[in-house]
């Protein structure tokens, strides 16, 4: 009887380093997922910003000539000047949320934790029919996003959204800007771990 308690004390002595081992690798594992979401998250921001540069006519459309074109030669054109809004255009909603249901904000949100993952910015805007608005997100001061939107109707009601990492706390800020770089409405969130 004796015998078996002492190799079983054995056993578990050889398995306590096993399990130290899987433990360190199990969290180096969750570290490396962690930076992947970052960086995809950041690759995500980029590409919109690019098409929304895109949509805006900076970047010709794919197999144009001036695309084969080298950068230190390629002519930009000259873009016209867009159309001043109308007197009784406005922003008559604006506001950062925790979802859009059906075109509208279930809520308004002016601090939040990052855990909570995605937020959002929802505007109404009233007479702008056939201009271009533009939500400028902004983290710190540092322009993290642009997302524009055509304007089909005299009341349109858009939203952009923006999933928060961990290291992204502090202020943030979404213009909204028309096609003149005006800024048309401001919000502010604060985004803090101990958000209530």
């Amino acid at each position: 009887m004796k015998g078996r308690h002492w190799m079983l004390a054995l056993l578990g002595l050889c398995l306590v380093p096993q399990v130290y081992a899987e433990k360190a690798q199990l969290k180096e594992l969750r570290q490396a997922v962690d930076q992947a979401q970052r960086s995809l998250d950041g690759t995500a921001s980029r590409l919109t910003l690019l098409v929304a540069e895109y949509d805006a006519g900076r970047y010709d459309a794919p197999g144009d000539s001036a695309q084969s074109a080298s950068p230190a030669t390629a002519e930009v054109a000259p873009q016209e000047a867009a159309a001043p809004l109308p007197p009784d255009a406005e922003v008559s909603r604006h506001q950062f949320t925790s979802d859009v249901v059906v075109r509208e904000p279930v809520d308004r949100i002016e601090r939040v934790s990052p855990s909570v993952g995605r937020v959002f910015y929802f505007t109404e805007l009233r007479g702008m029919e056939g201009h271009r608005i533009t939500h400028r997100w902004l983290h710190q001061g540092e322009v993290m996003a642009e997302v524009s939107f055509e304007v089909h109707g005299p009341r349109w009601r858009v939203k952009s959204s923006k999933n928060l990492q961990p290291e992204w706390q502090g202020e943030w800020m979404v213009e909204v800007v028309d096609e003149q770089g005006r800024i048309l409405a401001r919000d502010r969130l604060q985004v803090v771990e101990t958000a209530g």
